[in-house]
């Protein structure tokens, strides 16, 4: 897979960024915080970004470790997570 190939795949399985500007700006008002604070705004986003992010069952990925070693991850189970432990073996 292109780089290309995988920056679209990654954009089509999160949330579009005016969606998380909406959460944010509604999590904010519940809880009587002002967005003038430019880094208070990025750290709101970037927390609520995983729960807008698609769940993907079964899936697998391949991870480069240190460019060393690379290790196929996964498959991800029904709630998309993979719990599987790997040892390196170059650790």
């Amino acid at each position: 897979m292109c780089e290309n190939e995988s920056q679209k795949m990654t954009r089509s399985l999160t949330m579009p960024s005016k969606d998380v500007a909406k959460a944010v700006a509604a999590v904010a008002d519940a809880l009587d915080l002002s967005l003038d604070d430019e880094e208070l705004q990025k750290r709101m986003t970037k927390r609520l970004q995983p729960f807008a992010d698609q769940i993907l069952p079964n899936r697998t990925l391949q991870v480069t470790v240190d460019g060393k070693e690379t290790l196929k991850l996964g498959p991800s189970n029904q709630s998309g997570y993979s719990s599987e432990v790997r040892d390196l073996s170059f650790a």
